[in-house]
């Protein structure tokens, strides 16, 4: 069972993020619903540690290694680009 808040959004201004997302075709993934509830407890941590793996400076991973890990993804996702 899902939360409700998290189909929706959780206040005025993510209901609205939510709704044109939608309008434009773009449901919202369940990690990206995820952490828009609530953000400080998951969502900045969680897209900080992303984004340090994926894009930091200190990250471990070659760019040729980025690239294949979301090749992979979006090909899971199917997914054009």
């Amino acid at each position: 069972m899902r939360l409700q808040t998290l189909e929706t959004g959780q206040g005025a201004f993510r209901k609205m993020e939510m709704g044109m997302m939608r309008m434009l075709g773009l449901p919202p993934l369940d990690i990206v619903r995820t952490a828009l509830y609530r953000p400080n407890f998951f969502g900045k941590p969680f897209m900080a540690v992303v984004n340090g793996v994926l894009r930091g400076e200190t990250s471990s991973w070659t760019v040729t290694e980025r690239e294949l890990l979301a090749t992979f993804v979006s090909s899971r996702n199917q997914c054009v680009f």
